[in-house]
């Protein structure tokens, strides 16, 4: 498609994606340009009929800035949660973060049995080791050794996985 001088191409395969998209940018409830417009283009991506010109150049305008709001919301949203989980942080305890759903522990020189006792009460609990971070190499500090003098493992509670 052509529209002004520019070159837009939407191939009916790509519907799905801005369908997503259309659906993503409805459930985050915020303030869009033209959102009749918007309605208009879901009901045409959702009959399989092809999009106008201008209904194409509109949608792929806007797919950047629709991510980008949604990108910015997701973040507040999250900014808005952190006091919650501020206050079951420990960041100097090998039990770094704990909740129903996951947990964090930190492995450190010198607290290796209390590390061990931590593991193994998650696992009694449910809870199954989904990822590790190996941190920083310790350089002179640590002796010399390398691969992460403090180490971070994460956990999530079986019934929460999908």
């Amino acid at each position: 498609m052509v529209f002004g001088n520019k070159k837009i191409w939407l191939e009916k395969t790509e519907y799905k994606k801005y369908l997503d998209l259309i659906d993503e940018v409805e459930k985050s409830g915020l303030p869009i340009e033209y959102p009749e417009k918007l309605k208009h283009i879901k009901t045409i991506l959702e009959s399989g009929n092809e999009l106008s010109e201008e209904d194409a150049f509109y949608l792929h305008r806007g797919e950047k800035l629709f991510a980008k709001q949604i990108q910015e919301k997701q973040y507040n949203d999250l900014r808005q949660q952190s006091p919650e989980y501020k206050k079951n942080w420990n960041k100097y305890g090998v039990i770094q973060f704990k909740n129903e759903r996951i947990a964090i522990l930190q492995r450190s020189w010198g607290s290796q049995v209390e590390f061990i006792v931590a593991y193994d009460d998650l696992t009694k609990e449910g809870y199954r080791l989904m990822a590790i971070d190996e941190g920083k190499e310790g350089g002179q500090s640590s002796g010399g050794f390398t691969g992460g003098v403090n180490a971070y493992f994460y956990f999530q509670k079986m019934e929460f996985v999908r």
